[in-house]
Parts: structure tokens; sequence; C-alpha cells
């Protein structure tokens, strides 16, 4: 009788232990999945005859922790490449206030700046030299602006995407004892 009740007291001061709903889990892969579909077919846009090019990519979706990089060629003079990296923890966000702008998605913190960028820069001097031209620049901001090729369905698509990720990450997760 003992050795039941011993175990009892061990067994209730064991820390409790969360485990991912696998449902989350799931609609976090099938978010990950649409996003990264959506910017590899629409988040590309050429201005003039290479004048300008930018690229928005989905780095990673690693728990609710999301990284893109957005890549900013520019040819008006020596040929400058600015590639910014931007991450933001999903829960973070207010997935009421995501909308489609012109040619960008509105992805907002829900209260204060929760989004982080660094940007780094290269330029190609005329005689082929290439420049570090990277100034200091980590930045938090209050929302971030996903650029896009204008594409309105799309935009559904990642706002809905983005929509379903972030409610999964302010979800409570399940605790067993």
């Amino acid at each position: 009788a003992w050795i039941a009740l011993v175990l009892l007291l061990l067994a209730g001061m064991l820390p409790a232990q969360t485990f991912v709903d696998s449902n989350t889990s799931a609609s976090l892969r099938n978010a990950s999945m649409t996003i990264e579909s959506e910017l590899e077919s629409h988040g590309a846009r050429v201005m003039g005859k290479d004048l300008y090019r930018w690229q928005t990519r989905l780095e990673k979706l690693d728990g609710c922790r999301v990284e893109f990089s957005v890549r900013v060629d520019s040819n008006l003079t020596d040929p400058t490449v600015n590639v910014q990296t931007v991450s933001f923890s999903l829960g973070a966000l207010n997935p009421y206030e995501i909308s489609f702008q012109r040619h960008w998605l509105e992805i907002p913190c829900m209260e204060e700046n929760c989004i982080y960028s660094t940007t780094r820069c290269t330029r190609k001097s005329a005689d082929g030299v290439v420049i570090d031209c990277t100034t200091p620049n980590q930045t938090w901001a209050h929302a971030f602006a996903l650029e896009m090729d204008g594409n309105a369905a799309s935009a559904l698509r990642l706002q809905k995407a983005f929509y379903d990720a972030v409610t999964s990450c302010r979800q409570p997760a399940r605790v067993s004892f």
C-alpha cells in the first residue's frame, strides 16, 4: 500500500508535458506549403528591362516562427543587391488585420513591434569589383508588407494561409499530466 502511495505522489510531482495537437501542426504544414507555393508563383516582380527586380521567399517556418527573405536587384546605376531577412512569431500577429493592398499583403502585429529585419547590401562597381554596402540596420516594425505581383486570387489564398497559421499558433497547447 505504501509503495502505491509513493508512486502516486511521485507521479504527481512530474512536470506537466505539453504536446502539439496534430491538427495544429497539420494546419501549419498546409499554411507553409500554400505560402511557399504562392510566393513561388506570385512573389516576384520585374520593372523596366531588368532595372528593378524583387522576389520574396519563405525561408523557413519552424513551429510558430517564420522567416522570409526579400531580394531586391537594382540596375539603375551600379548593380546593387539588397537582401532583407524578416522574421517574426506567427502568434504575435493580428490575424483579423491581415489585408491585401495594391501589390502587397499587409501583415500587422497584434500590439507592439514584433517583426525583426536585417538587410545585407552588395554593389558591383563599373570595373567589376563587388563592394559590401551594408550599413547597420537591424529594425523592429509593427507590420510586414509582403510584396507580390498584384494577383488578387493569390493574395486571398495567402491571406487565408496566414490567418490559419496565426490562429493555430494562438491556440493554447494541450497539457497532459
